[in-house]
Formats: structure tokens, sequence, C-alpha cells
């Protein structure tokens, strides 16, 4: 008799899923990630407002070198 085969993959890890306040408006939000204002200013900002305020994400932004 033969025994039932497992895939060879682990089950994927879930993501942890964090909330944070959209300082832009003003609301809780599980897609708000760290941004940089014009005025150098770090706050955290949702999907929706990251797209319609043109911010990027600090994370994603290119370190530059220390001078």
């Amino acid at each position: 008799m033969q025994q039932p085969t497992q895939p060879d993959h682990r089950p994927a890890i879930p993501q942890t899923v964090g909330v944070a306040w959209c300082a832009w408006h003003e609301a809780y939000s599980a897609t708000a990630r760290l941004v940089q204002d014009a005025g150098g200013a770090r706050h955290f900002a949702c999907y929706s407002c990251r797209q319609a305020y043109d911010l990027t994400p600090i994370a994603d932004t290119p370190c530059t070198p220390a001078s």
C-alpha cells in the first residue's frame, strides 16, 4: 500500500499586520506605512493617501551614502 505523499514545500508564514494612525485622513489603517513629508517630518500614511498625495514610504526610498 502506498503512503500518501505530502508536498515538499512549507506552508506560507502569514505576514504580521500592524495598524497605525494615518496622519493624512486621521484614522487607523492596516495599510499605513512610514513616509516623510516635504518638511522632513515622518508620519504614517495609508495606501490611498500615499496614492492621492504621491507619498513614497521611507522603506522604498534609496539610501544615500553618508558624506
